[in-house]
């Protein structure tokens, strides 16, 4: 993966949005801009004089939305030590401090340039005021949308956590079931070839059964690699994996599980069957910021017609692909014949 610089990251405790993060800025500055027409409208009637008092708020405001977002994301790594109640004073009397800046800045300037003899004597007084009494308001509104947005992420979060395990926990038994078998096959005829995959299973169970319910796409590699020597051993000479791996760092995440079950299924609906065997032929391989990845077997099949048991596995992955990368992430089939194709395509990040 390449190596390119990343925004500073929020701690999942903290409430607050990243404000270095450019997709932020823009969208405060649409809602800023929303909000000074909503203030021109209301203070100025429809003719050439709403585009004068329009150009003069936006460029009021925007200053103000932009300073405070660069304040916040200045000090957000001494902020983020703080608790979320600290956090919302500190951030709450900044934004009105800055307020309060260039509100005495634009009364100064309005006195300066003597613009100020168009507006009544008490203005400037009644401006500042004004002005802090509508960030008062804004800026406790953001703040409650801040902290209530970041819980229902949270909550999401943790709803997807749970959904991960439980799918998870329906590829495990299946897998564990056909290692097993293998073993059993050879603890008679081959007992040191049994020690030596019964070594290799549990390594390969110590990656799969971790907490986390995503890991390094290298050790979803190393995973495959491990159920191959295995099925290899089973199979011998009738199964004959070919790999494609594009050179690149392998330390992109992805949900645990998301190829052996695919190689797993291509073994037993794909090359099984035919006597002579086949190749299974996993590629992996980067294209437009996209990791793509995709297991293909031999293919007979001219109805199109999956097994059971394949549909099951290909479900699940493409659940638990959503659940991690929502949208942005795609799992496809391609039935062939000759090949039966599954390819998995991921946002590179």
């Amino acid at each position: 993966m390449e190596k390119k610089s990343k925004q500073p990251s929020q701690p999942a405790e903290v409430y607050l949005p990243n404000f270095c993060d450019i997709h932020f800025i823009l969208r405060l500055l649409v809602v800023t801009e929303l909000m000074a027409i909503v203030l021109s409208l209301n203070s100025a009637p429809f003719n050439s004089q709403l585009w004068e008092q329009l150009s003069i708020t936006s460029l009021f405001m925007i200053w103000i939305a932009l300073t405070s977002a660069a304040v916040l994301c200045l000090f957000g790594g001494l902020l983020n030590r703080l608790s979320n109640t600290a956090i919302s004073i500190i951030s709450y009397l900044l934004v009105l401090l800055i307020t309060l800046c260039f509100s005495f800045i634009t009364t100064y300037l309005a006195d300066e340039f003597a613009l100020n003899q168009f507006y009544p004597q008490d203005w400037d007084q009644q401006f500042i005021l004004k002005n802090l009494a509508i960030s008062s308001i804004v800026i406790a509104v953001l703040l409650r949308y801040f902290f209530i947005q970041h819980h229902w992420k949270l909550n999401q979060i943790s709803e997807a956590r749970t959904r991960l395990k439980a799918l998870e926990a329906r590829i495990r038994p299946h897998f564990l079931f056909n290692s097993m078998n293998t073993i059993a096959s050879l603890v008679h005829d081959q007992p040191d070839t049994a020690e030596t995959t019964i070594i290799n299973l549990a390594e390969l169970f110590r990656v799969s059964l971790r907490e986390t319910t995503d890991h390094k796409l290298s050790d979803e590699i190393k995973l495959v690699r491990s159920y191959l020597a295995i099925e290899q051993l089973r199979l011998g000479s009738r199964l004959r994996p070919e790999w494609a791996i594009e050179r690149f760092d392998k330390d992109i995440l992805l949900p645990a599980l998301s190829i052996q079950p695919l190689v797993e299924n291509a073994i037993y609906h794909g090359v099984e069957p035919l006597p002579e065997g086949g190749v299974i032929k996993i590629r992996i391989y980067k294209h437009n910021r996209r990791l793509i990845i995709s297991v293909s077997n031999p293919s007979k099949r001219k109805n199109g017609s999956t097994h059971k048991g394949n549909q099951m596995a290909q479900n699940n992955i493409r659940q638990r692909l959503m659940l991690a990368f929502g949208n942005t992430a795609s799992f496809s089939i391609d039935e062939g014949p000759p090949l039966y194709t599954v390819t998995l395509n991921i946002p590179f990040e």
